[in-house]
């Protein structure tokens, strides 16, 4: 629930590995959790959503199997918690680039210009001005 996100001082998201796609998929959870602006824990292969979380600044990415990683991220977070200094330095603008809101708009101004232009389309990424 957000409610418990809201509470939470760390996110955690463990990506189950499907190693021929573990690189390509997305989990609609990482999103949740950067408009959230906390600290993420990640248990995940590299990959998108590994990519995603350090270019956030809110990612602590461990691979599922490393048993050592993951003991060393979470005494690092608790050591962090006990002198109340969580690190989270979100790159909002980054962040943003997912927003829901904006991808619709981005969305609808893709449409807007397929029927203008019936089909001679030039997109521009989300976020480049023109």
């Amino acid at each position: 629930s957000l409610q418990y996100l809201t509470e939470s001082d760390v996110l955690f998201l463990c990506k189950i590995p499907v190693y021929e796609s573990a690189g390509t998929k997305l989990s609609g959870k990482l999103f949740e959790y950067l408009h959230m602006r906390k600290p993420i824990l990640a248990l995940t292969l590299p990959g998108l959503t590994a990519e995603i979380l350090s270019r956030s600044g809110l990612g602590i990415v461990v691979a599922p199997q490393d048993r050592l990683g993951i003991k060393g991220a979470l005494q690092h977070l608790y050591r962090q918690h006990k002198v109340d200094h969580l690190p989270a330095v979100a790159d909002n603008a980054y962040i943003q680039r997912f927003d829901r809101v904006d991808q619709s708009r981005c969305l609808s101004q893709i449409f807007d210009q397929l029927v203008r232009h019936q089909g001679q389309f030039q997109p521009t990424h989300h976020g480049e001005k023109r």
